[in-house]
Parts: C-alpha cells; sequence; structure tokens
C-alpha cells in the first residue's frame, strides 16, 4: 500500500456511511463469532433476526466484506506481533543490562578480595603468622567470584552479538 492509499478495510470511495457502519460492525466481532448474522444482530431491534437484510447482502458482496476483513484480521496480527516483539526485546535489553551490572559487581568484588588479600600478604614479616587456611579461602572465592562474573558477562555480551544478528536477519 502506498502512500495516501486507501487501507481495503477503512471506508472505501462511494461507500456509505451506513454501508461502513455495518461493515465495522462485522469487522469489530472477534474472528471466533464473526458472521454477517451476529454483525446484523447487534442491530437494535434485529436480535432475533433469522438472516440478514438484504441491503446487507448487497453491500458485503459489492465492498467486498469476506476480503476486507481478512485484509483486517491481518493487520491486527501483525501490529499484536510487533507490540510482543517490542516487549520481548525490551525484556532481553533489561536482563542483559542487570547482568552487565551484576557481573561488574561481582568482578569488582573479586578484586576487592585480592587487593585485600595481597595487602595482608604484604604486612606479614613472619610467615609463621600467615594462616594458610584463611588465605586459601580468600583466593578461592576471589576466583569463583571472578569466574561467574566472567560468565555472567559473556552471556550478557552474547545477547548482544544475539541481538544484532536477529535484527540483522530482520531487515534483509
Amino acid at each position: 500500500m502506498t502512500e495516501g492509499e486507501l487501507a481495503i478495510y477503512e471506508r472505501q470511495p462511494e461507500e456509505s456511511a451506513k454501508a461502513y457502519g455495518a461493515f465495522c460492525l462485522y469487522r469489530d466481532l472477534a474472528p471466533n463469532v464473526r458472521s454477517m448474522l451476529t454483525a446484523y444482530r447487534c442491530l437494535p431491534g434485529k436480535e432475533q433476526a433469522a438472516r440478514v437484510s438484504g441491503c446487507w447482502q448487497g453491500w458485503s458482496t459489492n465492498y467486498d466484506w469476506f476480503a476486507r476483513v481478512k485484509a483486517y484480521d491481518v493487520m491486527r496480527e501483525q501490529e499484536a506481533r510487533k507490540i510482543k516483539e517490542a516487549e520481548h526485546d525490551k525484556a532481553l535489553d533489561d536482563f542483559r543490562n542487570r547482568q552487565l551490572v551484576i557481573s561488574r559487581s561481582q568482578m569488582a568484588a573479586s578484586a576487592n578480595i585480592l587487593i585485600k588479600a595481597g595487602a595482608r600478604l604484604a604486612a606479614i614479616t613472619d610467615t609463621e603468622d600467615i594462616k594458610v587456611g584463611q588465605l586459601a579461602s580468600l583466593f578461592r572465592a576471589a576466583a569463583h567470584l571472578a569466574e561467574v562474573s566472567g560468565k555472567a558477562e559473556a552471556t550478557a555480551l552474547g545477547l548482544d552479538e544475539l541481538v544484532s544478528l536477529l535484527q540483522e536477519n530482520e531487515e534483509t
């Protein structure tokens, strides 16, 4: 559809307001219950109608209600999908950002532990003051934090790459 061109589900040239209003009643019904008779029964005084009027029959044929409503449903589905994709993209971005914050915080904690352990080692003048168990625990904790934070950052960065690849595929 080019700019300025009417979508098939919009009011068509030569279509009266009444005919378009009838189409809108039909179009706006949920697809699983949509029928001309159901739409017709929405009119005041027509709740018990056994069939639609000849006027409605003519409008539905002349203005191709079936093709128009199909196009409308496709458009609505595409809009809904775009919204869900945007929500999913935002959730991925939020997750990636949280992972980066966590990994950088863990990396800083790991570095802090190593700095304190190094300072403690430097302050020791007598090797008998070294409590091997304490130092070993500190180094294990620092190494573990470094490993975990590195994996978290790699995960977050991997999501960046995945998102970029998906966006490239969408553009082609």
